[in-house]
């Protein structure tokens, strides 16, 4: 079973430098991919699918990874998209977080028409930096796009949205900055010191929740 994770920097850091040392130190290593499997215990064959740009976002990159996706023949897709759209969103509104959540549950469909068995949209994650508009108003949008993606692929047996929990301050208190101390100075992205291996926690238990469903 081959599981494609597709998404922006985060992961390509998972993808080149996972694996601490005996030290605790963190290594870089070709390999970090297939021990990004194991620690996933879900598959040999895992994958990571990133586009060279850092910036990946679903309007200008994504379509162009379909073709490249399919020819992997995966059977379960994830998708860690739609922070860099929402990176470049100027102040909240509903209609434009509702569009983005549109969009990307659109493109997991068309990767399910394509053949892939399942589909798992991860939850956008907050950022304090690297942004057009206050962390506040991005975690806002952030939750707000979530929620729509929730709305949008509950009724559907093969698209899932799986929430990374611990990454936000609270569920309600959505100017809360994150709760996960070791976040990147970039504001970005998780750094070594445990929010890592808690994003591959989290992710783990969406694939193992949702496995079955490319079985059947």
């Amino acid at each position: 079973m081959n599981v494609v994770l597709v998404g922006h920097s985060f992961v390509r850091r998972l993808q080149t430098g996972l694996l601490p040392n005996s030290r605790g130190q963190n290594i870089v290593t070709p390999y970090a991919a297939r021990h990004l499997a194991i620690a996933l215990q879900v598959s040999e064959h895992f994958q990571c699918v990133f586009t060279c740009a850092q910036n990946l976002n679903l309007v200008h990159h994504l379509p162009y990874h379909l073709h490249y996706i399919m020819n992997i023949m995966a059977s379960i897709v994830v998708l860690d998209i739609g922070s860099n759209d929402i990176a470049h969103f100027t102040d909240t509104r509903h209609e434009t977080c509702l569009r983005l959540a549109t969009d990307i549950v659109q493109f997991a469909q068309s990767l399910i028409d394509s053949g892939v068995k399942l589909v798992l949209i991860i939850s956008i994650l907050p950022r304090t930096h690297g942004i057009t508009c206050s962390p506040e108003t991005f975690i806002s949008n952030a939750q707000t796009v979530n929620s729509y993606i929730k709305q949008l692929t509950d009724p559907e047996q093969r698209l899932k949205f799986h929430k990374l929990r611990g990454f936000f301050g609270t569920d309600q208190a959505l100017s809360q900055p994150p709760t996960v101390t070791s976040w990147s100075n970039d504001g970005i992205h998780c750094n070594k010191n445990g929010s890592d291996q808690l994003y591959i926690k989290r992710l783990r238990h969406g694939l193992l929740l949702h496995k079955h469903i490319a079985r059947q």
